[in-house]
């Protein structure tokens, strides 16, 4: 049985406020009803599909695409929701304004920064902000004079959730610790307060669930689907409502003021709304299995994984455009997996040029202690078959690295070996047979172990002339910048599916 703790440290007080609060607005709110609207996007194309609660008018637009992220906001204060989009390589932003059709562009942020939109300034806009995880550095656009705003809070294990917690209409600084359930926020009222409220297991979902405009701290855990709330009118609750194959939506989708619980089933693509007005249950269908509720996109907190991407040179991004990390499939993945599913997913490149296994699992361990990932991508072996290292030595060594992935906690993936070529100027014949040879072991130390397999070898080949069209002929081993895609868009599918069956949290 787990003990659920409520801690404050430092001078906190939850007082119901004899004050009139702020009407908190919706946010996904396109019609401008004062609910918000089932939405998805569907990051393959780039579609919207929005469920207007107003008149039940379905509407579908294009903006987006594959490693573009949608971001929740209303960016020009009339009341509505936004169709806006960033993209990560540049850190442009692009704003289809609901309230004279234009379209604004901005650029705030680079790689390595997760768009975290709010209204930081309380002028009734949704301000442009990033939060970079490794350097702890929020940048802000302030919509109300165009200003720039750097503030250094939080550190790489935490997530950010900015909120207004304390009701002054704009949005705090604030982050979660999964690891401790602690949340740390600095009220632009109050001050800096830290609050244990959580465990390692649930996500945070901050809204206004008693409606009194101040965001409540709350969290689900996906495994037996109960919500904790803190509302800072009404206190303490609990509600089972989901399961582990769902993810939480909050929003105030009955128009009352108060954010409902909610949770989506990506693959029936159907919704579970218990509405505070009327303390009864709402079911919709609006979606399918590759497509993400727009609510999974605000600001990371019910979704988002640390990915660390452990292996050799393929890994690492040799023959990629900068045969390096850059250009490498763990940061297109890292575009993707925002994109596709929501929330802040970030990758850690660990690959190593040449390294066998021998050398990985000796390497392993330091990389696992320092990044604590939530989900470690194995890809090895390639070395090993080039210089005929016995099968039985590979598989054991693939075994130790595996067991001290899942001896921290972190959740693993097994990638089948990608395949080589013998051309004008290699010849890799015997290393192709070798892994030829090998592969299927891959699948059977997987199941032995309960993790998923990602069949990169399987990916590759399965493209007619993959020979010259996704493998750098030079070196006959790597992938081109194609062959990285599609390396990439096999570890996002494999993902995906395990996050939806409930199997990766």
């Amino acid at each position: 049985m787990k003990t659920y703790v409520l801690a404050l440290i430092g001078l906190l007080t939850f007082v119901a406020s004899s004050l009139a609060a702020p009407v908190t607005r919706p946010t996904m709110d396109f019609d401008g009803d004062n609910r918000d609207d089932l939405t998805v996007y569907a990051s393959e194309t780039g579609d919207w599909y929005i469920n207007r609660s107003g008149n039940n008018q379905l509407l579908r637009f294009v903006l987006g695409g594959m490693e573009v992220q949608p971001v929740i906001g209303d960016f020009d204060g009339d009341g509505r929701a936004d169709r806006a989009t960033y993209r990560p390589q540049d850190g442009r932003w692009t704003i289809a304004r609901s309230s004279d059709n234009q379209i604004q562009i901005f650029t705030l942020g680079n790689v390595n920064g997760l768009p975290v939109p709010a209204d930081y300034d309380g002028d009734g806009k949704t301000d442009i902000a990033v939060f970079e995880r490794f350097t702890s550095l929020w940048r802000i656009r302030n919509s109300s004079n165009g200003s720039g705003r750097v503030e250094s809070f939080g550190w790489s294990e935490t997530t950010p959730v900015p909120a207004d917690f304390d009701g002054d209409g704009r949005a705090d600084l604030a982050v979660f610790h999964r690891a401790s359930g602690n949340w740390y926020i600095f009220k632009s009222q109050q001050g800096f307060q830290v609050i244990n409220f959580g465990y390692n297991q649930v996500r945070p979902v901050p809204a206004d669930y008693d409606g009194d405009g101040k965001a409540d701290l709350a969290v689900f855990d996906r495994n037996n689907g109960t919500w904790f709330i803190f509302g800072s009118r009404t206190g303490f609750r609990t509600l089972n409502w989901g399961f582990n194959k769902v993810r939480p939506v909050p929003g105030d989708y009955d128009g009352d003021g108060k954010a409902d619980i909610a949770v989506y089933q990506r693959e029936i693509g159907r919704w579970y709304i218990w509405q505070s007005g009327s303390q009864t249950p709402r079911f919709a269908n609006w979606g399918w299995n590759l497509a993400t509720p727009l609510a999974s996109y605000r600001n990371g907190g019910g979704e988002g994984l640390l990915v660390l991407c452990f292996g050799d040179s393929i890994t690492y991004g040799t023959s990629s455009a900068c045969s390096c990390p850059t250009t490498g499939y763990p940061a297109i993945l890292k575009r993707m997996l925002g994109a596709a599913l929501g929330g802040h997913f970030e990758t850690v490149n660990a690959g190593n040029p040449g390294e066998q296994t021998s050398e990985g699992r000796a390497r392993l361990p330091s990389w696992l202690s320092t990044v604590k990932p939530d989900l470690t991508i194995l890809m090895e072996g390639t070395n090993d078959t080039f210089f005929n290292v016995p099968g039985n030595t590979i598989e054991s060594n693939l075994r130790a690295m595996l067991n001290q992935i899942l001896g921290t906690g972190s959740h693993a993936i097994l990638a089948t070996i990608p395949p080589v070529i013998t051309n004008s100027q290699r010849d890799r014949t015997v290393q192709a047979q070798n892994i030829r040879a090998f592969n299927p072991r891959i699948y059977t130390i997987a199941g032995s172990l309960g993790i998923p397999v990602a069949p990169i070898y399987e990916a590759i080949t399965a493209v007619p002339g993959w020979e010259t069209k996704l493998i750098d002929q030079p070196t006959a081993n790597h992938p081109n910048d194609a062959g990285y895609r599609i390396v990439a868009e096999t570890f996002m599918k494999t993902i995906r599916t395990a996050i939806q069956n409930g199997q990766f949290y």
